[in-house]
């Protein structure tokens, strides 16, 4: 073999290992937009997973959403990405749509991971919970309940009930209000 075969097949395994290492990082980012000026910025730095989402923090230097495995698959965590460095920490949660609360308190997400994992079991639920924004223990607040949305007082939640398919409230009170509007159609004929 000669040398040009040799470097040539040296550069091309290095070309190889760079591609396998840059496919490893998101090429999915986050963006903000300025309405007054029309300038885009990118908000997201280099990470491991997709950012899908987002969430801004009532102050406006944060955001929190879903970070996506899209080559092993592997469970949807919730991360937050500080605006002003671009850093993406993980909350180390598994969950989806989250959205910070009016008042900057908390954090609203569902969580599917564990009715998945049990492999579709009844008895396990897809949970609404609440997370402290400064970190802690998440709070399930209903059980089969998604895609929260937090009224502006920080005190109700709207969600979607997963097995009937309506739209509800439910304040962090525990009081919980069924609305007239079905998204999916009833699923139990009502």
């Amino acid at each position: 073999m000669s040398t040009k075969h040799v470097w040539l097949t040296l550069a091309t395994l290095a070309v190889g290992a760079w591609a396998v290492a840059a496919s490893a990082q998101s090429t999915v980012h986050l963006y903000i937009y300025d309405t007054h000026t029309g300038a885009v910025t990118q908000a997201t730095g280099p990470m491991e997973r997709d950012p899908y989402n987002a969430s801004f923090s009532n102050n406006g230097k944060l955001v929190v959403h879903d970070l996506t495995d899209t080559v092993t698959f592997a469970e949807q965590m919730l991360g937050v990405t500080d605006l002003t460095t671009g850093t993406t920490t993980e909350l180390g949660i598994f969950g989806d749509n989250a959205v910070w609360s009016p008042n900057g308190k908390q954090i609203a997400y569902g969580n599917f991971s564990e009715w998945v994992n049990s492999g579709y079991d009844p008895n396990v639920p897809v949970q609404l919970r609440v997370i402290p924004a400064a970190g802690g223990v998440p709070v399930a607040v209903r059980d089969w309940a998604l895609d929260p949305s937090w009224s502006n007082n920080s005190r109700r939640l709207a969600f979607l009930d997963t097995n009937n398919g309506y739209i509800g409230t439910l304040g962090l009170d525990g009081t919980e209000t069924r609305l007239d509007f079905d998204p999916l159609g009833s699923y139990d004929g009502a």
